[in-house]
């Protein structure tokens, strides 16, 4: 299976952006996207 991988150290992550192996440190940082009207709203953290 092929894994999305991270720009500066090319080490793979899950579709979730959790490290799966290599040299990332940590998960990705996840973020919320609403749409609002024609707004997008995007906040750090997880779906509430």
């Amino acid at each position: 299976m092929n894994h999305p991988s991270g720009a500066c150290h090319n080490g793979p992550y899950n579709l979730l952006g959790i490290n799966v192996s290599g040299p990332p440190p940590r998960p990705l940082t996840r973020y919320t996207v609403n749409v609002r009207g024609d707004r997008i709203i995007v906040s750090r953290g997880p779906p509430a």
